[in-house]
């Protein structure tokens, strides 16, 4: 007989008894039963087990309590070690695991021990010190690594053992020793449900979504985590989504967690609800003034976890990220995969403004992004990890799968880590961005948009990076290190030991239209600055927007070469001389070399560094004919001592140009002891200022010293004077002397004429320099003989 459900059956009786009492009849049943007994519902267990060996055959369970499987004190290079692992399926169901390398804390220092250590896998014994197995990273890779190091299936009963083996590379110097690796770092296993066992249907990828122990939000908030611990409570565990969503909450009330520790326990997915950063900032744009709303200010370890899925979709809000404002906070240990958002104003995944504007600043260390990365906004400062404000940060990166996508569409300062470092910011350190398109309107770099002063870009890599800058006319501000950086005379940038490879920047290069003047543009696209750049390495860069060939010159016969080259046009485009000695020139002989933009070859900074070239002997006019070019010409850090410039009755004579067509900055350039000798408009620096266009330029001499120096016009009484001798300008243009000395220096003309004048001869006659239109001289002194 058929089994029917009971409800079923129950409904069937319902309905004839119904009948039956309908006809008033008598109703009479036939039964029969069958029994399925000792049915059985029991959940399956999961039960992963880790065990260690040092042979491979003798083997130890490992516990929380365990000591660690690696611990010497005595690593150098070619140090090779290792350890077996052993992965157990105890319970009664399959499980995918993951074995992860976790950072106990972030790794800090300009060299980290751990990029130098590779790690291997291999499930056999070694047969020798050189049977590694298969490389699987370098231990700071895989400290960064969302999906582990190994991984695999087992079935109930089942285990996995693999050998670990870690070694010292051979290359690394001596720059690595007296390293540690933190406090070390942690081996995690974990494990979730796999696609084995099969349900009713015959399936058995119904649980082929199961996470590793992440808690999903469901939109709403649970401050247990802050009521049930003490009160006097410096330290607290946040586990879930909810826990999550109320520390947004509390600190967008007012609580900033001062001198307090939020530790993440577990994995979070934020499931793309809706994220209200924590902490809330307001950005005026007219006024380019920031009203400081609710800041985070306490210490948030994520302890290696990974947050998923941060969305947040308001292109009202400024201040857009996982905190919206912090101020004197560290954020570190933390990883996010999957980020969505789209805002107005300061938007990057962990921290989008921190304030201080002194110290202490926010600290952003070992945070990491990766998966799908979407960030948007509609005005200004977009990064991936930070975007405007005051931070040093170290031991980050921004990973793409596919290729992520970072852009401002109406304003400035896009870039992979950081968007607008100020003043105070030490700058990036040991971090990485991959797969990324960067778009935005000025200010656009593969690492920061923007470096204060005297910040840093040190050991970073860019890679697989497409940047376009979407800006036609101003400043050509993109470049792989960062889109540009602000002047100070004596606090200075340094772009060092970074890598750049894969990069295409897009977009059009115009000339400063105001006294920002580009230098160093292969790695920063704009910059009047005091800067260091060292050791930067580039492959495979397309379409550079202004790109510097940097000549490193030290010797006589290296100067003497490169006026070579560049007089056969084979010197390069946009050249920029830096000195790394002092250069007596005695026995050469330099020969004006025309630089122009429809030349071989143009002229864009001579970074003296400090050094002096002695017995410079000019054949022509000086050294360069024209200073022109795609970029603004940037001159500093140079002493000329014992020059001799005679262009035999030539017009327009100097050391350094005959003629300039763009803006120029001469900071801290002297010439002593020499001779300058020309037909007329005679001087020590420049001899023209010319502005044949309808733009504005200016040209800017700051802490130049000229001394005991004859500057002599041979045929005509026109413009002899003690920098620059001469200036046709347009309405606008200007020229500026600052902090400027002329002492002991001798002006001659044929007839001693009104016109030789200490500083400038322009358009406007014989008018002494301070009555003379667009000419300023602010704190400069003037002897002549």
């Amino acid at each position: 007989m058929k089994k029917m459900s009971p409800k079923l059956l129950a409904l069937v009786l319902a309905l004839v008894v119904a009948g039956g009492s309908l006809i008033g009849g008598t109703i009479a049943w036939f039964t029969d039963e069958v029994t399925s007994a000792n049915n059985i519902i029991t959940s399956g267990t999961l039960d992963v087990q880790v065990f260690a060996s040092n042979d491979g055959t003798t083997w130890s369970e490992v516990t929380d309590k365990s000591e660690a499987l690696f611990n010497y004190g005595l690593w150098e290079p070619g140090y090779t070690t290792y350890k077996y692992v052993k992965i157990k399926n105890a319970g009664s169901l399959a499980f995918k695991f993951q074995l992860n390398v976790m950072a106990d804390s972030a790794v800090t220092g300009e060299y980290k021990l751990a990029d130098v250590i590779d790690v291997y896998t291999s499930t056999k014994a070694p047969t020798d010190r050189n049977d590694l197995g298969t490389k699987v990273g370098t231990l700071s890779e895989l400290m960064n690594d969302a999906d582990g190091a190994a991984y695999g299936v087992l079935k109930a009963g089942e285990e996995a053992a693999l050998r670990l083996t870690l070694k010292m590379q051979e290359s690394a110097g001596n720059e690595y020793q007296n390293l540690s690796i933190g406090n070390g770092f942690s081996l995690q296993v974990l494990a979730t449900q796999a696609t084995v066992e099969a349900d009713g249907f015959g399936t058995s990828d119904y649980d082929a979504a199961a996470g590793y122990g992440v808690d999903n939000w469901n939109g709403a908030t649970d401050n247990s985590w802050l009521e049930d611990a003490p009160a006097d409570a410096t330290e607290y565990v946040i586990t879930t989504a909810e826990q999550l969503a109320d520390l947004a909450a509390q600190v967008n009330a007012g609580n900033t967690f001062k001198g307090k520790t939020i530790k993440l326990g577990n994995n979070i997915d934020l499931a793309n609800r809706p994220w209200t950063p924590a902490g809330t900032v307001v950005h005026d744009h007219d006024n380019m003034s920031w009203a400081n709303g609710k800041s985070f200010n306490g210490t948030f370890d994520g302890q290696g976890y990974t947050i998923y899925n941060l969305t947040v979709n308001d292109n009202t809000l400024d201040g857009a990220g996982l905190f919206g404002y912090t101020n004197g906070a560290t954020i570190k240990n933390l990883n996010i995969k999957n980020v969505n958002i789209h805002a107005d104003c300061a938007t990057a995944a962990f921290v989008a403004y921190a304030g201080s504007y002194g110290t202490p600043i926010t600290t952003i260390e070992n945070c990491h992004l990766s998966g799908k990365i979407e960030l948007v906004n509609e005005w200004a400062y977009i990064a991936g990890i930070f975007g405007y404000g005051e931070a040093n940060i170290n031991n980050c990166s921004v990973i793409a799968d596919g290729t992520g996508l970072i852009t401002s569409k109406n304003r400035n300062a896009v870039g992979g880590i950081s968007a607008w470092l100020l003043d105070h910011s030490a700058g990036v350190t040991n971090s990485t961005v991959k797969n990324v398109d960067l778009i935005g309107w000025a200010n656009i770099g593969g690492i920061t948009g923007y470096v204060s002063p005297n910040g840093s870009i040190n050991k970073c890599a860019a890679e697989n990076i497409n940047i376009t800058k979407t800006r036609t006319d101003g400043l050509p501000s993109a470049g792989l290190a960062s889109g540009g950086w602000s002047y100070n005379a004596t606090k200075a940038t340094t772009i060092t030991n970074n890598t750049f490879k894969n990069i295409t920047l897009n977009g059009t290069a115009v000339a400063s239209t105001s006294a920002n003047y580009m230098y160093g543009s292969e790695f920063a696209g704009n910059s009047n600055s005091n800067f260091v750049l060292d050791n930067n390495t580039e492959e495979n860069i397309t379409n550079k927007l202004v790109y510097v060939t940097v000549k490193k010159i030290g010797t006589a016969e290296e100067l003497s070469d490169l006026n070579a080259a560049m007089a056969n046009k084979t010197a390069g485009k946009n050249i920029a001389i830096i000195l790394t000695d002092d250069i007596d020139f005695s026995g050469y002989t330099w020969t004006t070399v025309d630089s122009h933009a429809d030349t071989a070859f143009t002229f864009s900074a001579l970074d003296g560094q400090g050094y002096t070239i002695s017995n410079l002997t000019i054949e022509g006019q000086a050294m360069f004919r024209r200073f022109a070019g795609s970029g603004d010409v940037f001159v500093k850090n140079v002493t000329f001592d014992k020059a001799n410039v005679n262009s035999n009755g030539k017009i327009n004579t100097s050391i350094l140009t005959v003629q300039s067509y763009q803006n120029v900055l001469l900071d801290n350039v002297d010439v002593k002891n020499s001779t300058i000798s020309g037909g007329y408009k005679v001087a020590p620096l420049i001899a023209t200022v010319y502005n044949e266009s309808s733009s504005t330029i200016t040209a800017t001499l700051k802490n130049c010293d000229v001394s005991n120096t004859t500057v002599k016009a041979t045929s005509y009484d026109f413009c002899t004077t003690g920098m620059v001798a001469f200036v046709y300008a347009g309405d606008n243009d200007k020229i500026e002397f600052e902090n400027c000395t002329v002492t002991n220096v001798k002006l001659m003309a044929p007839n001693d004429s009104y016109n030789t004048h200490a500083w400038v001869y322009t358009t406007g006659g014989g008018a002494p320099y301070n009555e003379v239109e667009g000419v300023t001289v602010t704190n400069c002194t003037f002897e002549a003989l």
